[in-house]
C-alpha cells in the first residue's frame, strides 16, 4: 500500500556523498546533495499528533515545517497524514526528522507515503 524507499539506495548515496566530500579540495566546490526539487508553493497541509501545521518548502523526499509543538531528536519517527491536494485524497506518510532547530524549522524524510500522493506530488510545478 505504500512506497518504501529503497534503504539499500539511500545509504549507498550517503556513503558516496560522504566520500565525495571528505576528497573534496579546499576551495573546490561541493555538489548539491538535494535529489529532488524543493517547492515552496503550494504549502502541503499535514497533521502529526493530532497537530496541522503548513510546510515552508516540500519535495517529493521529504518537507520542512516551520516548528513542531514538542522537541524532536533527529532521526525520530513520525507518523502522519497529509491533506488532500493537487487532485489526490489525504493520505499517511512516514518521516525521520532530519533536523529541528528554531532557525531552520523541522527537517522530514519521507520513509513512506501512499503512491497516489506521491504521483500528485510528483506531478506539481513550483509556482
Amino acid at each position: 500500500m505504500a512506497i518504501r524507499c529503497l534503504e539499500m539506495s539511500d545509504r549507498l548515496h550517503f556513503i558516496l556523498d560522504r566520500l565525495s566530500r571528505l576528497l573534496c579540495l579546499p576551495g573546490q566546490q561541493q555538489r548539491e546533495r538535494r535529489r529532488n526539487e524543493r517547492h515552496r508553493s503550494p504549502s502541503l497541509t499535514v497533521t502529526i499528533e493530532g497537530r496541522t501545521y503548513k510546510t515552508v518548502d516540500w519535495s517529493l523526499g521529504g518537507m520542512r515545517l516551520p516548528r513542531f509543538h514538542r522537541p524532536l531528536a533527529p532521526g525520530e519517527q513520525l507518523q502522519g497524514k497529509m491533506h488532500r491536494f493537487g487532485g489526490a485524497p489525504s493520505g499517511a506518510f512516514a518521516a525521520a526528522v532530519v533536523y529541528a532547530s528554531d532557525e531552520q524549522g523541522i527537517g522530514l524524510r519521507l520513509l513512506e507515503i501512499t503512491p497516489a500522493l506521491f504521483m500528485a506530488m510528483g506531478t506539481i510545478r513550483a509556482h
